[in-house]
């Protein structure tokens, strides 16, 4: 069983190694963590006995913080999810352990989980979440950026969407703000695919906010009712498969036969 003066030392290793860059070495001194951790009921933070109990929290709130910085570095969003679903228990008992100090990382972890449910378009979850910031912290950057942007989206001002990339509070932020660039042009091609039969390319490609001609050109391509005829788009109308129909008078005799039936029974 480690010592608690060597789980410090092996957060600031771990801490360290993810600044550094390495994923797969940090993964594994994050399983060395875990497990030293283990005797001090890290997993609960009601579970935390002792008068060190205080300095037990802190650690441990630390490792799930940066676990699920990790996780985004990764690119693993489900490790992340599991390891901001864990260390929310700590922010929900911190007026418990008013000795631990308060946590630098929470309104980043906390923003970048709306982030996340924006960009999955998970608008009631996101609310929800949102329910359980304080009023006072609603102004933090890393909450502020996510509230925008779902204000933005709810007015249709995908300008302002598009242009909230290049104002992420961190670097942090960029992978679920590509997910959501990605999301929001697919719905913004949902919606040139009805509103119009054809379209040039020029104004396809501002609406849509690529720069790159080759990354919108990829787009076209990925758009199955999409076609290139020259210098603009025909939008190919999707095959409605026609209602089955409902032999209606044949309902209606059924149904006042049954009545019938019924009637003669009472």
């Amino acid at each position: 069983m480690a010592s608690f003066a060597e789980v410090k030392t092996l957060v600031n290793q771990f801490e360290a190694t993810i600044q550094s860059g390495d994923c797969n070495a940090a993964k594994t001194q994050l399983v060395q963590l875990k497990l030293a951790l283990i005797p001090f009921h890290f997993l609960s933070p009601s579970s935390l006995e002792g008068p060190d109990r205080a300095q037990h929290f802190h650690a441990a709130r630390t490792v799930l913080e940066l676990a699920a910085l990790l996780s985004l570095k990764m690119e693993d969003v489900d490790s992340f999810n599991r390891h901001v679903a864990q260390v929310k228990t700590y922010y929900f008992s911190e007026s418990k352990f008013k000795d631990a100090p308060p946590s630098p990382r929470k309104y980043l972890i906390l923003g970048l989980n709306l982030l996340r449910l924006l960009a999955h378009q998970q608008f009631s979850e996101f609310h929800t979440e949102l329910q359980l910031i304080s009023i006072e912290n609603l102004d933090k950057p890393e909450i502020l950026h996510s509230l925008k942007l779902e204000r933005s989206m709810v007015e249709g001002n995908y300008i302002q969407v598009f242009n909230a990339q290049h104002q992420v509070p961190e670097p942090s932020f960029t992978y679920f703000m590509n997910i959501l660039m990605d999301t929001t042009r697919n719905e913004i091609a949902s919606c040139l695919e009805v509103a119009y039969k054809t379209l040039a390319l020029s104004a396809a490609q501002q609406m849509l906010s690529i720069e790159s001609t080759d990354e919108f050109s990829a787009f076209v391509s990925s758009r199955a009712h999409w076609k290139v005829c020259g210098d603009h788009i025909e939008f190919v109308p999707k095959v409605v498969k026609s209602a089955a129909v409902v032999p209606s008078m044949l309902t209606i005799t059924q149904n006042l036969h049954y009545a019938k039936e019924l009637e003669r029974i009472v």
